[in-house]
Parts: C-alpha cells; structure tokens; sequence
C-alpha cells in the first residue's frame, strides 16, 4: 500500500475558515486514512480536515460505503418518485444525481475555493461497482483543466463529466475488515495511503506504560 504516516497536525484558524485557501497540508487530492479500530480516522476526518471546507455554501459532502451501495446512488440514476398529488398516490421513475456529481458540480462552479467528498468506509463498498467508468477521472492528470484532461458522457443522462481540480476524495480504510483484502488495484493505484497507527500515549494506565488495571488484580495491554 506504500503507507506514510501523518506527521503533523492541521490547524486552521477562524478566519480562514470559507475562504480561498491554500489545501491541507500533506493531503494529496485522493487520500485514503488507514488503521485499526479505534485509531481516530472518522474524527481525524471531522476535526482536522473538515474544517478546511466549512463556510457558506457548504462545500463538503458525507458519505459511507457499504455492499449496497452503487453507481446509481454516487452518480446518477434512475429512482421511483411518489408524488400522491400529480399521480394519484402512483409511482413514477426519474433521473436523480447522485452525492459524487453533485459535488463535482459545485466544485466545477466555484474554482477558486477547495471542496471534499468524505468517504467512510471506502474499503467496505464495491469500488468498481460505485466508481463505475469514472474511476479513471479521478487521476490528478485526468481533472477538468489538467495536462490530460479527460469528460466522458454519463450513461444515463448523456451529459458530458468531468472532476474538477479543486475536489478532494478523502477516505478511511479499516485494516482489521477482511474486505481490505479486496481492494481494487485501481483504487489502490490512484490513492495515496495515510496510516493512523495506534497511539498508546492517549491511554497512559495506572503505570504509564499503556497497562490498565481490570479490577481483578490483573492489567490489560
């Protein structure tokens, strides 16, 4: 995985917050935070680099993977609409984007500032069924105005796509999850591997060594 670990904190003060900035410190545009349970990559996510992407409008979106989630959810798709007025209490099917095109757009709209697409637990969704063909947009070289910039028609609505320079994918990756041994090699390839490793100075113990007493004349490691 060619893991690096976090070397500093990232501190932005109030006033920096919704404005132009420059991007966080030692975070590529595609990040993937890894590490065991319990290590802070969901609250590394919400406190350090979420800030960056604070102000009006928002420019920043949450989501979570999981095995039931697809293209239709993070791209675009077709969806049943319930509408009791216009149908009589029927169904109805129409287009709808999804999180991941939305926030391009916005992004695209708005070069000047950064925007982020968190994903938590990227490792537990099926990355080619999700991504789909725009997995290849994604590359730094492949964004709307780069050297080798790439758009592709949706296959849905047939609108012409790019990703924008200015949005950053950050993901966490649980390495305890046996679906960690199913990445796909092309998003392997395409993100860069951040490792929150254990800290044992957050949990000190009774002796300072990390050791904790049970309550039964006994320590935990």
């Amino acid at each position: 995985f060619g893991y690096a670990f976090l070397k500093k904190e990232v501190q932005v003060t109030s006033a920096e917050i919704g404005k132009p900035s420059a991007p966080p410190p030692g975070l590529g545009l595609n990040t993937i935070l890894v590490g065991p349970p319990g290590t802070g990559k969901t609250f590394t996510l919400k406190s350090e680099y979420l800030r960056y992407f604070e102000g009006e409008p928002k420019r920043y979106r949450f989501v979570t993977f999981h095995q039931s989630y697809g293209y239709e959810d993070f791209v675009e798709g077709i969806r049943p609409t319930l509408d009791a007025k216009e149908l009589n209490g029927g169904l109805d099917y129409s287009l709808r984007s999804g999180v991941f095109r939305d926030i391009c757009k916005a992004a695209e709209a708005d070069p000047t500032r950064m925007y982020a697409l968190f994903i938590d637990e990227i490792n537990r969704g099926n990355i080619s069924k999700i991504f789909g063909e725009l997995i290849t947009l994604i590359e730094r070289d492949k964004r709307l105005g780069a050297e080798h910039e790439m758009r592709i028609d949706l296959p849905y609505s047939k609108d012409s796509f790019g990703v924008p320079r200015n949005l950053y994918i950050i993901g966490t990756m649980n390495t305890a999850d046996r679906s960690i041994a199913l990445i796909d090699m092309a998003l392997r390839r395409r993100f860069e591997f951040k490792e929150l490793p254990p800290n044992p100075e957050v949990i000190q113990g009774s002796d300072q060594g990390g050791q904790i007493q049970d309550g039964k004349g006994e320590t935990i490691d």
